[in-house]
C-alpha cells in the first residue's frame, strides 16, 4: 500500500499586498499539496533552491512563505511545484459565514487554522485517502 503525504498550510489573508493585516481578505483560504509514494528527490529540489538562493544573500531563516518571499523567490518555488506536479486541493470559506466555533479568537484558541481547518481538511483528505485507510498527522 503507498503512503500518500498530504501537506497543508492555510492564509486567513489572500491579500499579499496587505500582509500583517488581520481581516484584509473576506476569505479564508486552506490548502493542500498530495504526494504519493516516495518524494525525497522533490523535497530536496526545494532544499537546494533554498540553500542556493540563501548563498546569493536572500534571507530564508523560516523557509520559504508566500506573504514574505519576492515575486522572484515565488517564481523560483512555483516554478520547482509546477514540475513536481502534487494534486492541489483548496478552499475558501467566506469568514462571515464561519460558525461561531471558529470565528472568534477567543473561541478558536491560538491558530485560526485549527478551526476553519477543521472545517476543510476532512473533506479534502476523503477525497484523497480510500475509505479505511490510517491516518497519520506530523505537525
Amino acid at each position: 500500500m503507498t503512503d500518500i503525504y498530504l501537506y497543508a498550510d492555510e492564509t486567513g489573508n489572500l491579500d499579499y499586498a496587505s500582509a500583517g493585516k488581520q481581516g484584509a481578505t473576506d476569505y479564508f483560504g486552506f490548502g493542500t499539496a498530495v504526494f504519493k509514494g516516495d518524494h525525497g528527490a522533490q523535497l530536496m529540489e526545494g532544499l537546494k533552491l533554498r540553500a542556493r538562493l540563501a548563498g546569493q544573500g536572500i534571507s530564508l531563516d523560516n523557509g520559504f512563505h508566500a506573504v514574505n518571499d519576492s515575486h522572484a523567490t515565488r517564481d523560483e518555488v512555483y516554478g520547482i511545484i509546477a514540475g513536481q506536479a502534487p494534486r492541489f486541493d483548496a478552499a475558501f470559506l467566506l469568514k462571515a459565514n464561519a460558525r461561531y466555533l471558529v470565528s472568534t479568537p477567543e473561541r478558536r484558541g491560538s491558530g485560526r487554522s485549527a478551526g476553519y481547518g477543521s472545517v476543510a481538511l476532512p473533506s479534502m483528505v476523503r477525497g484523497v485517502l480510500p475509505p479505511g485507510r490510517e491516518t497519520r498527522v506530523d505537525r
